[in-house]
This record gives C-alpha cells, sequence and structure tokens, in this order.
C-alpha cells in the first residue's frame, strides 16, 4: 500500500459521516433507551474503578508514610487486589464500550487489552538486599506493617514480601490472560464469519482487519513470553503501560477531530483533541525531564498526570454523549431536530 493511500484511509475512518436510519425507522427505540443506560453504567463504572484504584494509592501511602515511585508498585502492597482488580475491570469497559468506527473501537480495544497486563505483570524494581533494603523495599514493608524490616532489624523472611512470587505471578497470569484472549478471539471469529455469511438488513459486513490485529498482538505477546522470556518478565509492564495511554489518547484527539468536523462543535472538539495530545506528551516530558534529574517520584508523577487527563477527557466525553450510544447518534438526533 502507498503511503498515500494508507493516509486517505486514515481520513476517512475518522471522518467517515454516520448513516441514517432507513425511512420509517426511528431513532431511538425502547431498546435502545436500555442501550443506552448499560452504556452509562460502563462508562461511570471505568471513573468509580479509576477513583477505587487512587483511593488504594493513597491509604497505603498513608499507612506507609511514604510514597513509592510509581503506582503500579503498588501491586507489592495490600492495596494489590483493588490494583488489579480496578485495572482488569477498566480494561473490559474499555473493550465493552463500542468506538465510533473500526478505527477508535480498535484503539479502545487494544487499550482495554493492555490493561490487565499492567494490571498482573508487575513491574521490577530495585529491592536491594535483605541486609540493605532499598528505599522501595522500606516503603513497601511498612505498608505491610512488618516491623522486622526496618533498620537493624532486617530478616530474610520479611524481606521476601516484596521480592517473592513475583515471577510465579507473571507465568501465571499471563498464561491465563493468553487462553481468556485466545477463547475471545475464537469466539469473536466464529460471530465474524456468521455475520459475514448471514449479513443483516442494512448492516454492513463486519470487518476482519481488526480481529486480525488482535490476534497479532497476542500472538506476540506469546512468542516474547516464550522465546524471550527474560525480555518479557522485564520489560512488558511498562511497554503496556506506555501502549495502553498512546492508545486513549489516539481515541481522544481522534474523537476532537470528528466532533470538530462531524458535530461543528468546535470548543468541545478541541478540547478533546488538546487532552489527548498531553496526555501523551506530558507523561513523556514527566519522564524525560524526571529521570535526567534522578528524581524517585518520576514515574509515579508520569502515572497521576496520564490518569488525571484522562478522567477528564472521558468525564467530558461521558457527560457530552449522556443520552446517546454513540457521537452517530448525536449527529443524527440533532439532524432529525433540526430537520
Amino acid at each position: 500500500m502507498r503511503p498515500h493511500h494508507g493516509l486517505r484511509s486514515l481520513r476517512t475512518a475518522v471522518m467517515m459521516p454516520p448513516t441514517p436510519p432507513p425511512a420509517g425507522q426511528p431513532l431511538v427505540s425502547q431498546g435502545d433507551e436500555l442501550t443506552i443506560r448499560t452504556y452509562r453504567y460502563v462508562r461511570v463504572l471505568i471513573v468509580l474503578l479509576t477513583a477505587g484504584l487512587i483511593s488504594a494509592v493513597l491509604v497505603e501511602q498513608h499507612t506507609a508514610n511514604c510514597l513509592l515511585g510509581s503506582i503500579s508498585a503498588y501491586y507489592y502492597t495490600p492495596a494489590r487486589g483493588l490494583f488489579t482488580g480496578a485495572l482488569i475491570g477498566i480494561g473490559v469497559c474499555l473493550i465493552a464500550v463500542r468506538g465510533e468506527n473500526e478505527l477508535q473501537d480498535g484503539l479502545l480495544n487494544v487499550a482495554g487489552l493492555f490493561a490487565p497486563m499492567v494490571a498482573l505483570v508487575p513491574m521490577h524494581f530495585g529491592a536491594g538486599t535483605p541486609d540493605r533494603p532499598s528505599r522501595e523495599a522500606m516503603c513497601i514493608a511498612s505498608a505491610h506493617r512488618a516491623p522486622d524490616l526496618r533498620p537493624g532489624n532486617v530478616k530474610e523472611g520479611v524481606f521476601s514480601l516484596v521480592t517473592a512470587g513475583r515471577i510465579d505471578s507473571i507465568r501465571n497470569n499471563t498464561f491465563a490472560l493468553l487462553v481468556m484472549v485466545g477463547l475471545g478471539l475464537l469466539v469473536l471469529g466464529v460471530m465474524i464469519v456468521w455475520g459475514r455469511r448471514h449479513p443483516r438488513p442494512g448492516a454492513g459486513q463486519p470487518r476482519v482487519w481488526p480481529w486480525a490485529v488482535t490476534a497479532l498482538i497476542g500472538a506476540l505477546v506469546w512468542v516474547l513470553y516464550v522465546f524471550a522470556h527474560g525480555f518479557y518478565i522485564e520489560n512488558v509492564h511498562f511497554t503496556t503501560a506506555v501502549l495502553m495511554f498512546a492508545a486513549v489518547s489516539l481515541f481522544a484527539v481522534f474523537d476532537g477531530i470528528r466532533t470538530i468536523r462531524l458535530q461543528r462543535a468546535v470548543k468541545r472538539g478541541i478540547a478533546y483533541v488538546v487532552l489527548g495530545a498531553i496526555l501523551l506528551t506530558g507523561c513523556g516530558v514527566i519522564m524525560l525531564a524526571g529521570n535526567s534529574a534522578g528524581w524517585d517520584y518520576t514515574t509515579f508523577t508520569a502515572e497521576i498526570w496520564g490518569i488525571g487527563i484522562f478522567l477528564a477527557f472521558w468525564i467530558i466525553q461521558t457527560i457530552d454523549l449522556w443520552n446517546h450510544t454513540s457521537r452517530r447518534t448525536a449527529i443524527l438526533a440533532a439532524t432529525s431536530r433540526n430537520g
């Protein structure tokens, strides 16, 4: 494919206007109202799960009277249950929310696919040694209320709180995630084949390429885990976190473009574009500046920035589309009123 053809396809996917319903078909039915309510619950649940995740981190910060270098490090504290549960729940909700088109839906699915990996494949950090634990290890031990892991009285058994079981967790969680993704792809593949062979009147054929991209990502994760095990263990957490933020950042930018061009809501669309742009670029600037300065809380600050910007975008968009399941139905509703 030539570069200009790819750019043209991308522009078509982002700018494709909604198709109105056939003549005589109502825009909103009783079934649509139930769909809208479900859609609201899923969207609000993402906000609540994120708030719960931040709350768990704040509780542990108060308990230990210290701050870890990243939110991901709270996997090793008593906040692990809510940390993993919230990210898995957010991932499921992102997959459940249908994008405006295949491109935006694919971005939400990618973010939703990587969120459980961020949760269940814990990050690596320097714990030090039982005799000389790092600041992070001391903070985690304080969160566990383990007084034996204090200066002058360090025991290897207590030190294992922050080191033991990481590799076993990665092996177990990765295998379970790949099984879930594989089964999901199998079911989705059957649905796509069925939909293409038995198309519904007025509905387009299911696209194969989003399924193929997801299958490729799953296959890549499996290959890395099996054939580059050491690289996978040390790098997959950070990589999937970056890709998750990148996906939601691009989703916000594309939604802003559609809002400007299709709804003529310039201010709101610009806000979406700006939020999407500063989400990823802000995280990058914080990481570069903080690492250059040797700041202990660089990753934590970047994660808080990314989560905060994402929440701002998600809340604004949820309010914007409160009475609609998508921007498509919002545009059609406005067109129906004006017509």
